[in-house]
């Protein structure tokens, strides 16, 4: 077939009047294309695709299960110093439970992924000031911590139990000590309260002018007055 499409191509050009020169090279390049288009064909019948299997693979992905009232993130490592490590083809797999930073102490913190002993201490150390947290936002709260805080929210919760201040028998050190408290609104809860005598309702401090919307809603949950 190749033999005859030469002598085809051959004849034309001669019809057309070439020289030997260029029938030779036109007569070579058609043959080069014909094997190529040839190839195109041949090639996928000769060699077959190679299926890969990917399912081996799948267990590296991050999976999450429900355990109570936390997640169990898995999380790779090449290590295998814990007793919680499980092995999976030669790489290691550990279970971090979700962690509650309203009782997990600075130790216990570190099995957060994204915080290390500096973050550990420093939110034992706001948490104590608080008097607890009440929702996990509050970790943003923590110096440095903000930009941090949304890759560490899936893996924290929070329990409840902070302390409450009673506004009537605070003393004046144990108010200001809080973090959202400062000395001038100490100074001005306390002339409030000799004005009034007691307070009735923790609604009460809303009278003061440094007591805006967002600072009462922070602070109430941790006031009362009974």
């Amino acid at each position: 077939m190749l033999l005859f499409a030469t002598k085809v191509i051959n004849l034309l050009l001669f019809m057309f009047d070439f020289n030997k020169r260029d029938r030779t090279g036109i007569i070579t390049l058609a043959i080069l294309l014909l094997l190529l288009l040839a190839a195109n064909f041949v090639m996928p019948i000769l060699i077959k695709a190679k299926a890969y299997d990917y399912s081996k693979y799948e267990w590296l992905v991050t999976k999450r299960e429900a355990t109570g009232f936390a997640d169990t993130l898995y999380i790779k490592t090449t290590s295998a110093t814990a007793d919680t490590l499980v092995s999976k083809r030669g790489i290691y797999v550990k279970p971090v439970m979700v962690v509650d930073i309203n009782t997990a102490d600075s130790l216990t913190l570190l099995d957060v992924n994204g915080i290390g002993p500096t973050f550990a201490g420093r939110i034992v150390k706001y948490r104590n000031l608080l008097g607890g947290f009440i929702k996990k936002e509050q970790l943003a709260e923590v110096y440095g911590f903000k930009d941090k805080y949304n890759g560490v929210k899936s893996q924290v919760r929070v329990s409840p139990g902070h302390k409450i201040i009673n506004l009537n028998t605070a003393t004046f050190k144990e108010l200001n000590k809080h973090p959202y408290v400062d000395y001038n609104l100490t100074k001005a809860i306390f002339a409030l309260k000799k004005k009034l005598g007691t307070f009735k309702s923790v609604d009460d401090i809303k009278q003061i002018d440094l007591v805006t919307d967002e600072l009462y809603n922070k602070l109430a949950p941790y006031l009362t007055v009974e």
